[in-house]
């Protein structure tokens, strides 16, 4: 006979029991509201002093801020941590898997909780890159990530380093403290190589940076990175045979009086169907001359 308490999980620190899925062994589910197998206990009951919250949702020293080389702010997870253990204390706080890791492709997820002095505060989702054939990357080090990413946006809901997902705190920041600088081996989706990326002014340069940075501007006045000599020569072809303008394209694209490979790389795909469909408009003009 099979016991009944088979599927239970006995917890000391958020509630007494903790359901298990059937279907999914390892899969924690939610029980009724308010009971003692409701995984989401606690939720939205005030926990915190006046005090506590203010240091929750205190401003972020922008010496503890980082930028992405794709430009997002972010505040490390050591960073998330110190605040909970400040306010609620080492062992005062912790995650808790409420599902298994899934793998979807080369990313793996899972959902977190975030619980602290016996309740529960959040939960999210926290996903992290595992490949396989990294030798510096074990499968237990993709988990790890995976589980901070979770932690950084269950703090969301705390109002933790909030500036982070503000857009007009995030451009005052770029502008202020990094600068977008030219690497010269990272390559981009559509296979060149070389790319604007950021960092902060006070971070030491990539390996592959190259030339003076861009700096003293605001983001939106970042240069692009330019069209290859390939694409240009292609783009001068398909103009010639289209018999297009060449003043109104530069004018079109924004690059009027000055060179075609100062076309950002952004929009050659605009710029090639452009053409293309002048070009399949031509054919059929030509076509249909040849008809009479």
């Amino acid at each position: 006979m099979q016991d009944d308490h088979e599927h239970q999980l006995t917890v000391t620190d958020v509630s007494d029991a903790i359901v298990v899925s059937e279907e999914q062994p390892g899969t924690l589910v939610p029980g009724a509201p308010g009971s003692a197998s409701d995984i989401y206990r606690g939720l939205a009951e005030r926990r915190v002093t006046d005090q506590e919250a203010e240091v929750l949702i205190a401003p972020v020293d922008t010496n503890d801020l980082d930028i992405l080389p794709t430009g997002e702010v972010y505040l490390s997870q050591v960073g998330y941590r110190n605040r909970l253990s400040k306010v609620f204390g080492p062992g005062g706080w912790a995650m808790r898997p409420i599902g298994k890791p899934i793998q979807q492709g080369k990313t793996l997820l899972q959902e977190w909780g975030l619980y602290a002095r016996g309740h529960f505060l959040a939960s999210a989702y926290g996903e992290a890159d595992y490949h396989e054939d990294n030798e510096r990357q074990s499968y237990a080090t993709a988990l790890e990530s995976l589980k901070s990413n979770a932690l950084m946006r269950c703090c969301k809901d705390l109002s933790i380093a909030a500036e982070c997902w503000n857009r007009r705190f995030c451009q005052a920041f770029q502008a202020e403290y990094c600068i977008k600088v030219w690497r010269t081996k990272v390559r981009r989706k559509g296979g060149q190589e070389g790319e604007y990326q950021w960092r902060r002014k006070d971070a030491p340069p990539f390996y592959d940076e190259k030339g003076a940075p861009v700096s003293e501007v605001t983001p939106t006045q970042v240069e692009e990175a330019r069209i290859t000599e390939e694409q240009a020569i292609e783009l001068n072809a398909m103009i010639v045979e289209t018999g297009s303008d060449l003043d109104k394209f530069k004018a079109y694209f924004g690059i009027a009086g000055r060179a075609i490979d100062d076309l950002p790389a952004s929009r050659f795909a605009t710029a090639k169907k452009m053409l293309a469909g002048a070009a399949a408009k031509k054919g059929k003009g030509e076509g249909k001359d040849g008809s009479k």
